[in-house]
């Protein structure tokens, strides 16, 4: 195990970006990864080197020629052993403190979600996410969902909201101290200045720092009590970091992504007016198709011959479209269209991830995570839609 000089320097440029509180918080963290393909393993990578504390991956598929080809984590050697096994042993080599672990079993089966920071879902039927994000939203246990199919990616996240600072926050901005203002961060904005009177103002302003911090603590405490929390819940490093960035708060509402297949989306006009709406309906009449025949469009049959193939996907295009035009009509669409070239593009790829994509997605899915696990930065708020075939990338928030 590394020491915390080693770490300091190993970790250098992240500690930059968020400190060693955020650092701190992302050792501390268990995150639960459903699925073991290269979308997954990419995913991990940019976790496992920044030094995620634990990760488990859960997946029952074995290693096929296929993934050796794709996945930059399994091995020739690897083929018909357990897929979750290989890259948890791979991605581990990379980074000794990290904690990696397989669960062998199937992703729609995992169900413990005890002691979880954050659940990634990668290439999981929409079953698996409605069922398993409905569990994460009650145990406020953030998601981000991940599908790759060819040169077409979407990423989809639902946030657990975190309170007891934010409560302690307007109890202090209420209260006759805090007189409606934010706590003082301590910093002293650019200014000209002589050497003594840099300083005489510097000991001024984080004094006043010290003072809102220790009376945004008082309020705090109240809060921990309230929940019948241990005082220590909320660790000084937090609330020094709360403090610092209070004025900089964002809120954030995402929406529930077990409530998308019984209502219209949320983002719905939002996706017509980035031009994603055609994409966003795609991967939801993929996840209908996959029910319906429990294979995705594009992958043929087990009885269907390489001659076959051709007018199966034809057949498997037709079926596409039409099952997204009808969710688009059921959504309150007029005239629903979904481009044929677009529909070809889902039919071609059959749900293959391919490499060079899935390492792009995967880094956008860790820098969510990193964002969600250390509090900082603002999170993705709502759907990622990326297309490269057509060079689009589109975030369309909630």
């Amino acid at each position: 195990m590394r020491t915390e000089t080693d770490k300091a320097q190993l970790y250098d440029r992240q500690l930059r970006l968020w400190q060693k509180d955020g650092q701190a918080a992302l050792e501390r963290a268990r995150v639960v990864v459903l699925g073991s393909s290269t979308l997954a393993s990419e995913s991990l990578k940019n976790l496992v080197l920044p030094g995620i504390g634990e990760f488990i991956v859960v997946d029952d598929a074995l290693v096929s020629e296929a993934d050796v080809r794709t996945n930059f984590f399994v091995r020739a050697s690897d083929v018909g052993e357990s897929r979750a096994q290989s890259i948890v042993r791979n991605l581990c080599e990379m980074n000794p403190d990290v904690h990696g672990q397989a669960v062998v079993k199937a992703p729609a089966d995992f169900a413990d979600l005890s002691n979880v920071s954050l659940v990634i879902a990668c290439a999981q039927p929409d079953k698996t996410v409605r069922a398993l994000g409905e569990r994460c939203w009650s145990a406020n246990i953030p998601m981000i969902t991940a599908s790759n199919a060819g040169f077409i990616a979407e990423i989809r996240s639902a946030t657990s909201n975190f309170w007891l600072l934010a409560n302690a926050l307007r109890r202090y901005v209420a209260s006759e101290y805090g007189a409606g203002k934010m706590p003082h961060s301590g910093a002293i904005p650019d200014m000209k200045a002589d050497t003594q009177s840099y300083v005489n103002l510097l000991r001024i302003y984080k004094q006043k720092a010290e003072q809102d911090k220790a009376e945004l603590t008082q309020c705090l405490r109240k809060v921990v009590q309230e929940a019948a929390l241990a005082d220590d819940h909320v660790s000084a490093g937090e609330i020094d970091t709360f403090c610092k960035n209070a004025s900089q708060l964002r809120l954030v509402r995402t929406h529930a992504l077990h409530h998308e297949a019984e209502t219209a989306p949320e983002l719905w006009d939002n996706l017509v007016n980035e031009g994603v709406s055609e994409h966003y309906a795609l991967f939801r009449a993929a996840g209908v198709f996959l029910e319906k025949h429990g294979r995705y469009p594009g992958i043929p049959d087990a009885d269907t011959g390489a001659g076959d193939l051709d007018a199966q996907c034809e057949q498997d295009a037709r079926e596409l479209r039409a099952i997204a035009v009808d969710l688009m009509t059921a959504w309150g669409n007029k005239d629903p269209e979904v481009a044929e070239s677009l529909v070809a593009e889902f039919v071609r790829s059959g749900y293959m991830e391919l490499h060079n994509v899935a390492a792009v997605v995967g880094g956008i899915v860790a820098q969510e995570t990193i964002k969600l696990i250390t509090h900082q930065y603002v999170p993705q708020n709502g759907i990622c839609i990326i297309d490269t075939a057509n060079n689009l990338l589109a975030a369309v928030k909630a």
